[in-house]
């Protein structure tokens, strides 16, 4: 389960690849991922790993700290830091 919303995050990438005038096509070959990939990303229709989002973020030239902060966490995850201060 990832702990990032993924529809926020499709929505964030979306918009991320509209600023910079890249097609879906454009952000797949420069992230060494299918076109499908990316428009599964964006319509939030499966959870990527965690090198599928940082190659499409470097694709973008944006920071991945800055694209995921402040989105909400899924239902039921916690982080490391929230486990380690349950009693």
């Amino acid at each position: 389960m990832s702990p990032v919303d993924p529809r926020m995050l499709g929505r964030r990438v979306k918009l991320a690849r509209e600023e910079a005038g890249l097609t879906q096509a454009a952000l797949a070959e420069a992230s060494g991922v299918t076109d499908e990939t990316i428009s599964r990303l964006e319509r939030a229709a499966f959870e990527p790993s965690l090198s599928t989002v940082v190659a499409v973020v470097e694709a973008l030239g944006v920071d991945l700290d800055a694209l995921v902060r402040s989105l909400p966490r899924r239902r039921g995850v916690t982080t490391a830091r929230e486990s380690a201060r349950a009693p």
